[in-house]
């Protein structure tokens, strides 16, 4: 029998048992098939130099244990490198810009008529009140109001799609 034909034939016969152990030992089916047939692979690297053909389970075997523990090793490397990173990468998260929306918003903006664009600005960029606003504007609180309730459907109809209000 050729090295080839005894190695399928120990896949055949062996490959179940191998991808159960690699299950009762990660608990996870998708990695213990994915351990199982590594473990194939580097049996078949090693085949020839396997003296004795009874001993081939006890070295398949030994092989999915060591890529279980090696999957576990590498599980909680990542694990303690991840809390180490969590806090920046939640902080870097939080505070990167949406420069898409940015951009969307800006150009929203810019398309409205100035008395409206100048009104949310002042109010919403700027934080000022009605009455400094209108002060700037030179017209009353009331006003302000106005302009900003036109203001912020025009932005939304333009951020939507349908042109800005004519309100």
């Amino acid at each position: 029998m050729l090295d080839q034909e005894r190695l399928i034939a120990i896949f055949e016969r062996e490959y179940p048992s191998a991808a159960r152990l690699a299950f009762l030992l990660t608990g996870d089916e998708v990695m213990a098939e994915d351990i199982a047939q590594t473990a194939f692979i580097r049996l078949a690297g090693r085949f020839a130099h396997i003296r004795n053909p009874l001993a081939t389970k006890v070295y398949l075997d030994r092989i999915v244990v060591n890529l279980c523990n090696s999957y576990f090793r590498r599980r909680l490397l990542e694990r303690s490198h991840l809390a180490g990173q969590s806090t920046e990468m939640i902080s870097s998260c939080v505070t990167l810009p949406d420069t898409e929306t940015q951009d969307e918003m800006w150009t929203a903006l810019l398309r409205l008529p100035s008395r409206q664009r100048a009104a949310l600005v002042l109010r919403y960029f700027e934080d000022l009140s009605e009455s400094e606003t209108g002060d700037i504007l030179n017209c009353s609180a009331n006003a302000v109001k106005g302009l900003t309730r036109r203001g912020l459907r025009s932005l939304r109809d333009l951020l939507e799609g349908k042109g800005p209000s004519d309100e």
